[in-house]
């Protein structure tokens, strides 16, 4: 499925508490729309989790400089990487979308030459306390866009009476 900003209306869908995508973005020709889709995806509040390669400065000169650029970044790959993130590019990319308090992590190897890096940023909205419960009968349901377990939502007692 070609996620798009329209795609909860395109699934008949609710927004999701939770919307998670590994190793998806740097496949796309269109990552706006990837991006607008999770964004709109989400309940206000609500997270959105992606991975992808991580290709910051450091990492593509050690790759450049040990000879391993091509086979690292073919072209002939079919099905390969298009896009190339670092910390950066995938953070004006959530921003643009509308994503707030983005949160990095590098995963993999050293500092700087990451094989991977983990982003989340939030849906602004009202601010809740999530509390995620996995019990023996929670049902979790897989989607294209969203992996959404059994979620139980809860405001603080101040919150709850204003």
């Amino acid at each position: 499925m070609i996620v798009t900003p329209d795609i909860l209306e395109r699934l008949d869908e609710e927004p999701f508490d939770v919307v998670f995508s590994t190793e998806v973005v740097e496949h796309l020709y269109d990552p706006r729309a990837w991006a607008a889709g999770a964004f709109n995806a989400l309940k206000p509040g609500g997270r959105l989790v992606c991975s992808t390669p991580y290709h910051g400065y450091w990492k593509n000169l050690a790759l450049a400089i040990a000879g391993h650029w091509d086979a690292h970044a073919n072209p002939l790959w079919d099905g390969g990487h298009i896009k190339l993130w670092s910390r950066k590019s995938l953070s004006q990319l959530l921003t643009e979308a509308g994503f707030a308090d983005l949160q990095f992590r590098g995963a993999g190897r050293l500092p700087y030459i990451w094989m991977g890096m983990v982003m989340s940023g939030d849906r602004p909205g009202v601010e809740v306390q999530r509390v995620v419960a996995l019990a023996p009968s929670a049902q979790v349901q897989v989607r294209s866009v969203a992996l959404t377990p059994a979620v139980t939502t809860r405001t603080s007692s101040s919150a709850r009476s204003s």
